[in-house]
């Protein structure tokens, strides 16, 4: 994720705090990992944060989107950042 150049580091503590409490009260969400991104400025195209989400199932990332307690969160990341870039894939 990118931040927008008005974006504070108050509040993207602030996000952080947020989407990782989310686990264990949104079911299916087993784990929020949170970092800032140190790869090398010509491989991480201004992205300086991201974060990763463990579920259970297909199903429980489906059902993540819609939760209630996800919607707030994802609209404070939105406002934030400029640019997110989201991967699912499965962990074999």
């Amino acid at each position: 994720m990118a931040p927008r150049p008005e974006t504070t580091s108050a509040e993207i503590e602030a996000i952080r705090v947020d989407l990782e409490s989310l686990s264990g009260r949104i079911p299916g969400l087993l784990d929020v990992r949170w970092g800032e991104n140190f790869a090398a400025a010509e491989r991480s195209e201004d992205l300086t944060h991201g974060f990763s989400m463990d579920f259970d199932s297909r199903e429980s990332l489906a059902a993540y989107a819609p939760h209630p307690l996800h919607k707030p969160v994802a609209a404070r990341v939105r406002a934030a950042f400029g640019r997110i870039l989201a991967f699912d894939f499965d962990i074999a």
